[in-house]
């Protein structure tokens, strides 16, 4: 196994969706390990993206983001080719295991500051999350929970 580090920057990178479209075309792959995050250092804006598994689906990721569309608001300046990482690298069950709720937040968050209702970010929040739990299918109980406890939620939302 090889774990490998792909860095994206831009002037909007963070806090426009990237990281969840990054998500989702990463565990298409199935790798073993997997973590995304927000730079902050004095470069600018940034995205670093950490793969554990065969050089392969490294590249295969750098390809799709090179290939991919983007979000509506990003702005990308560069994505790096794959250099090889040291250090900690979370498996994918946990890297979803702990992110999903962090995700949550975060929608729920950005959906109430653009003065939407209750219902209408439960919902978009939910078909969001609906989205993923089917991508990261089969990865572990914890991620199937949370999917269930999402659209039970949303069974006791009023509709708008």
């Amino acid at each position: 196994m090889v774990e490998m580090r792909i860095e994206i920057r831009g002037r909007k990178v963070q806090d426009v969706g990237y990281r969840a479209l990054v998500t989702s075309r990463a565990l298409r792959l199935n790798p073993k390990r997997f973590d995304i995050r927000n730079l902050e250092d004095n470069k600018g804006e940034g995205v670093e993206v950490l793969i554990g598994d065969n050089r392969a689906k490294a590249y295969r990721l750098y390809n799709d983001l090179m290939a991919g569309q983007k979000p509506k608001y990003a702005k990308v300046k560069s994505i790096n080719r794959p250099m090889p990482h040291r250090g900690y690298i979370p498996t994918t069950d946990r890297f979803v295991a702990t992110n999903f709720p962090v995700y949550v937040a975060e929608q729920i968050y950005k959906f109430v500051q653009e003065g939407k209702s209750l219902g209408a970010t439960l919902k978009a929040v939910g078909k969001a999350m609906r989205a993923l739990t089917i991508e990261v299918q089969g990865m572990g109980r914890g991620v199937e929970d949370i999917g269930k406890g999402v659209q039970e939620l949303l069974k006791k939302v009023p509709s708008n």
